[in-house]
């Protein structure tokens, strides 16, 4: 009876003994809800890479993961924040979620407004709250929700809007924003194509690119032939240096 009470007491110091991230893996409480690994109630710093078969699960604290290239991230309740989304799937959660910088993966949005900071690729769908990229998207795609979603700088890859009034500070490159249900706008253009959506849509300064408003009352305050700009299905252009895009 001594020697496996020895035997277990050895075991048991084995496990206090290992590292924070194999302590990780062999959490059988988490592990019996479909997590591999829970953040404390006190949030925490998830250092390793997450990968396909992980499945981690934030808790009412600010979680924070370093890096995902597979695998899931379920924000809780806590502000919850991923470095670098270059795969897997990262779930917001009633809080304001962010990504650092999102090259591939899927981000989905939460109840509150999340955000990405640059994006160069990936899928990044809006949830009930609001969605934005804060400093740059150069490639991926954005699904706006049922919110005011919002991009900064956009030079690169596809804007669908959602049924709010959704909005680009500057349009450029090669890139599309494909405007919803709601009234769109977009503050500067100077290449991409914008495709206005059944409400009025709205560009304030348009120096390059294509324009084409739908069937709203669309407007562009501002439209300067330099490079040539042209447009299509606008009812009012306020004041006009740009060509109409023939019918057809």
């Amino acid at each position: 009876m001594k020697r496996v009470m020895m035997i277990l007491a050895l075991v048991a110091l084995l496990v206090v003994m290992l590292p924070g991230s194999i302590l990780a893996k062999v959490d059988f409480k988490s592990a019996a809800s479909g997590c591999t690994y829970r953040f404390p109630a006190t949030g925490g710093f998830y250092t390793d890479t997450v990968v396909d078969g992980d499945v981690l699960c934030g808790g009412s604290g600010k979680d924070r993961v370093l890096r995902m290239t597979g695998g899931t991230f379920r924000g809780g309740r806590g502000q919850d924040r991923v470095g670098r989304l270059d795969g897997g799937r990262f779930i917001g959660g009633r809080h304001w979620d962010v990504v650092r910088r999102m090259s591939g993966g899927t981000f989905i949005g939460g109840r509150s407004l999340d955000s990405v900071m640059d994006m160069f690729g990936g899928t990044f769908l809006g949830g009930p709250g609001r969605a934005s990229v804060q400093y740059e998207m150069s490639g991926g795609t954005v699904k706006g929700g049922p919110g005011m979603d919002y991009i900064t700088d956009m030079g690169g890859g596809i804007f669908v809007a959602g049924a709010g009034q959704d909005q680009l500070n500057g349009l450029y490159g090669d890139a599309t924003f494909d405007g919803g249900a709601g009234d769109d706008s977009v503050v500067s253009m100077s290449g991409g194509t914008f495709m206005g959506g059944a409400d009025a849509d709205r560009v304030v300064e348009m120096l390059d690119g294509l324009f084409d408003g739908g069937d709203g009352a669309d407007a562009i305050d501002l439209c300067i032939q330099t490079p040539p700009a042209s447009y299509a299905n606008v009812e009012s252009v306020t004041s006009q240096i740009c060509s109409e895009v023939p019918p057809g």
